[in-house]
């Protein structure tokens, strides 16, 4: 079970750079990201369907042999068959996910890369909600032809959303031909020059990138915990809180107890996924900040101070990304002391407000270092010197963000071996304080950055400034 949860990161670490470095050359006259999107696709679809129906399709292909009635081999191999689609669903989402995000840097000038990545958050936190609305609903009552169980039916409208999604996006998509690279790179690279291409691509990645990266290791090292583990965290909270039952006694569990603390988990995720949505819709709207001369131009000396120092750490992503590292491990740590399921609830709304700026500001930084360095490559930075493949360096930044999830893996299984042979109970706490720990780890690199607009900010405090200093 442990290498299936694993097989998310591990293809993102190996199969998404190696995708995206092929999609740079590719010369297709459908462009150079669709073809792998479309492909993509068409695999998670096959993936879906087929896990959905693999004890199905295991026993169709039994009684084609001659079994007519189901069993251990058959139930042994249904599970193996189940397994084989989950790891190809994770490797089929790699070319769609990287494909989509370099589409971004593609297709949209520096300028509206912020807007771009934030919408792409915006829809992913929208995704969210409606999975989440969907484990709620009797999908089999309201649409009994897709299906007579709920995975099923979830699995197949999944498959309709992505079809008609990607279908608009490569249809409206506008790709510009395949450029040369480098020299030396052009026509068919062998698997293994490939590969040597791209672990030595990492020394060649633009500064910013390189910072991004190293922050994004500490703080997905934060966040795998949580993503994996808050749903029973806050199952236990509810068990340790039930009149019914107390999580630490030695009181049998019941079934019922046992359902309701899984529904309870579920509900604190469906909260963190409508705050992340409403935050995703307003934090960056922050980010466009205007003259705050035409706003508050006679306020008193106090407020002005206010305003201005509130529009300082509002207005740019990289501090928006500090804070909310910030606050995801406040959260976390807090954990240490809040111990009712109200607070649980309260921090895990918190969190959520982290987790939509995460989604989306280091793409746009990265992004936007980017197209920069594209726009300066003659001048004194050096951009020559730096890698020119847009999907490479999607790709080479999302090593950035599986790697540490397998390293939080096994952190978080140390962390469960040592609480049992110590015989503590609050194992999962202590695994999302570690986060805490290593989200601070990333706020504290976030201070690293140089990310650009932070200039015309400076610029527009200056002007402000010498207009108060004119009124006065």
């Amino acid at each position: 079970m442990s290498l299936v949860w694993l097989s998310g990161p591990i293809s993102g670490a190996i199969v998404q750079p190696y995708i995206l470095l092929c999609s740079d050359r590719c010369e297709s006259k459908w462009g150079r990201r669709r073809p792998f999107i479309a492909g993509g696709a068409t695999a998670i679809v096959i993936s879906l369907i087929g896990l959905a129906w693999s004890k199905e399709l295991i026993l169709g292909l039994a009684s084609v042999f001659g079994s007519e009635q189901e069993d251990k081999i058959t139930a042994s191999t249904t599970a193996a068959t189940a397994v084989l689609f989950v790891f190809a669903l994770n490797i089929a989402v790699q070319p769609v996910q990287g494909g989509l995000r370099t589409l971004i840097v593609d297709t949209c000038p520096k300028e509206q890369q912020e807007s771009a990545n934030a919408w792409a958050g915006r829809i992913i936190c929208t995704a969210n909600v409606s999975s989440y609305v969907c484990g709620y609903i009797d999908l089999p009552f309201w649409f009994p032809f897709l299906g007579e169980t709920q995975f099923k039916v979830l699995c197949v409208i999944t498959s309709i959303l992505l079809v008609a999604s990607v279908g608009l996006t490569c249809w409206s998509a506008k790709e510009s031909p395949a450029a040369t690279l480098e020299a030396g790179l052009r026509g068919d690279m062998g698997l293994f020059r490939k590969l040597t291409y791209l672990t030595t691509s990492f020394r060649r990645l633009h500064p910013e990138v390189k910072r991004v990266c190293a922050t994004q290791f500490f703080s997905w090292m934060g966040w795998f915990p949580f993503l994996f583990y808050i749903n029973i965290y806050i199952g236990e909270k509810y068990l340790d809180s039930s009149p019914t039952h107390s999580y630490y006694s030695q009181a049998p569990i019941s079934q019922a107890d046992m359902t309701t603390a899984a529904r309870t988990g579920s509900f604190g995720m469906l909260m963190f996924a409508i705050i992340s949505l409403i935050s995703g819709i307003a934090i960056p709207l922050l980010i466009h900040a205007t003259d705050r001369t035409q706003h508050h131009p006679r306020e008193p000396r106090l407020m002005s101070t206010i305003l201005d120092t509130i529009f300082t750490w509002t207005s740019s992503t990289r501090r928006l990304w500090m804070l909310s590292q910030i606050l995801y491990a406040t959260c976390m740590l807090v954990t240490l002391v809040v111990s009712s399921l109200v607070g649980t609830f309260i921090l895990v709304g918190l969190a959520g407000i982290s987790w939509a700026v995460t989604i989306w500001a280091p793409f746009a930084i990265i992004n936007t270092a980017i197209l920069s360095d594209a726009d300066d490559e003659n001048e004194e930075t050096g951009g020559d010197n730096y890698e020119r493949g847009m999907g490479t360096i999607i790709g080479l930044h999302n090593v950035a963000i599986a790697v540490p999830q397998i390293v939080s893996a096994l952190v978080c299984g140390f962390v469960f071996w040592v609480s049992e042979r110590l015989g503590f109970e609050d194992g999962v706490g202590w695994v999302l304080r570690i986060g805490g720990i290593s989200a601070l780890a990333a706020a504290f690199l976030t201070t690293r950055l140089n990310y650009g607009n932070e200039n015309s900010e400076m610029i527009a405090t200056e002007e402000y400034k010498l207009e108060e200093m004119d009124q006065a």
